[in-house]
């Protein structure tokens, strides 16, 4: 009786004729070749593919743009091993792992809507949607200054990413500089050096990844 080696993986027929062998398929990810050994002679070999992963879920699919929280993501056909990406990024696992049907990771940071994808083997999943939080400004010090400028303006808040993440601060339409001596960048606080400039009651904004936080007004 042949017997079906997948990718080195032996299987007994649980039926066989001539012309056909049934077996149950082991499990496996990406593409494997399939041979029939009959008396220690192997026949040639069949590629096989297994079903790519799939998402159905990503929960939450929110969070904020440092990070640092458990994402479960759960589909089919992930396979024992691989990781997720989140815009490109791989991130950690942890608590159950990777499973072939759910995976808990560590968020990583990022800023505006990525793409989520499982890469098992060389396959990638069709990809899912993670929105980070767009920026929080909860306080701006000092509030008012003279037309000049010229001063360090400290903004706190939350989810306004990181300093490689691109994020633009505005008084009104002048731009408060983070490339500055003393200034700083962070999730939750940034410091730039007011422009010159005019007027009253001018928004600050903070805006990264697509998205805008606004506060109050500085004059």
């Amino acid at each position: 009786m042949g017997i079906v080696a997948v990718a080195g993986s032996i299987r007994t027929p649980i039926y066989h004729n001539e012309t056909m062998l049934i077996y149950n398929s082991p499990s496996g990810i990406g593409f494997q070749f399939i041979n029939v050994l009959v008396d220690s002679l192997s026949s040639n070999g069949i590629l096989f593919t297994f079903d790519g992963s799939n998402i159905t879920s990503v929960t939450p699919n929110y969070g904020p743009t440092n990070g640092n929280i458990v994402v479960q993501v759960a589909g089919t056909s992930f396979g024992s091993s691989g990781y997720v990406l989140f815009g490109g990024v791989q991130a950690l696992s942890t608590g159950i792992g990777f499973t072939d049907s759910l995976v808990e990771v560590i968020l990583p940071a990022g800023v505006g809507v990525v793409q989520v994808q499982v890469q098992s083997g060389i396959q990638l999943s069709p990809p899912a949607l993670f929105y980070y939080s767009p920026p929080n400004i909860t306080s701006v010090t000092p509030s008012n200054y003279k037309t000049n400028g010229n001063v360090l303006l400290t903004i706190r808040g939350s989810n306004f990413g990181r300093s490689t993440d691109g994020g633009v601060v505005k008084v009104g339409d002048y731009v408060c500089s983070t490339n500055a001596g003393g200034a700083l960048y962070s999730h939750f606080e940034i410091r730039c050096l007011l422009p010159p400039g005019q007027g009253k009651d001018l928004p600050v904004s903070v805006t990264v990844g697509g998205q805008t936080g606004t506060f109050a007004f500085f004059s």
